[in-house]
């Protein structure tokens, strides 16, 4: 919640009237930290009937903008970052940081960086307990 608060509002708590409708968007973006980013955002300066209008929205369709999102970041890779993100995709989700660093490393240099290249568009995350994870898309 504070994450999507963090990009709506500029700040970590709503204004009252908009506490419920923050509510509502974090539930139907099922947690996704992108999503949060990306409706934050959207929202951010907008009035009541905008954020009604794009409840609906997100009601309807939210996956797709997502996807599309990580589709221009995923793109936006060089070809070793990509194959690392790939190689994170099919054999180390929900695996500690330090291990996957660890053992990218020992077949492709630079692995600290890409990952960082990584979380920061929004590709993978830091979950609990220094796990990497991502999105469900």
């Amino acid at each position: 919640m504070q994450l999507f608060n963090q990009h709506a509002f500029k700040k970590e708590a709503p204004n009252e009237c908009f506490k419920k409708f923050s509510l509502e968007v974090v539930n139907h973006t099922k947690g996704l930290p992108l999503a949060f980013k990306v409706w934050g955002s959207l929202l951010h300066k907008k009035g009541l009937t905008q954020w009604r209008r794009t409840i609906h929205q997100i009601k309807k369709n939210s996956n797709s903008k997502i996807v599309e999102k990580l589709k221009i970041s995923y793109d936006g890779l060089e070809p070793k970052e990509q194959k690392i993100f790939l190689d994170i995709a099919c054999f180390f989700r929900r695996h500690g940081r330090k291990k996957v660093t660890r053992i990218v490393e020992s077949y492709d240099s630079g692995a600290e960086y890409i990952l960082d290249v990584l979380i920061e568009k929004s590709l993978v995350f830091i979950f609990e307990y220094d796990r990497i994870e991502m999105h469900d898309g």
